[in-house]
């Protein structure tokens, strides 16, 4: 199964990517540039975002450690609208949306 997973980058743009299964973590790690963590976005972004590609996510994650050196990773403004309001945090560095399997329900 193919599954697709979107790389919201500090610039504000949205690159797609599709893997043979999950991404692994490795993938998921130089995705975002170090040790990874998982997250949950908005209620609403999840929602548009669901509709827009037509596949439910099953995971977010950012980079854990990057708020600790802000002198290597960009401010990501898209990043942190969509974060869950009760993380009150921002995010540095890029975000990684993973959409279930396609063919999968």
């Amino acid at each position: 199964m193919t599954t697709r997973w979107q790389l919201v980058t500090p610039e504000g743009g949205l690159e797609g990517h599709a893997t043979d299964g999950k991404p692994t973590y490795g993938q998921l790690r130089d995705a975002v540039g170090g040790y990874i963590e998982n997250v949950e976005l908005a209620p609403s972004y999840t929602h548009e975002l669901e509709v827009l590609y037509g596949l439910p996510i099953t995971e977010t994650y950012v980079n854990e450690e990057a708020r600790l050196m802000p002198e290597r990773f960009a401010f990501n403004q898209l990043a942190t609208s969509m974060l869950h309001p009760k993380y009150g945090a921002f995010i540095l560095g890029c975000m990684v949306i993973v959409f279930s399997d396609e063919g999968e329900s």
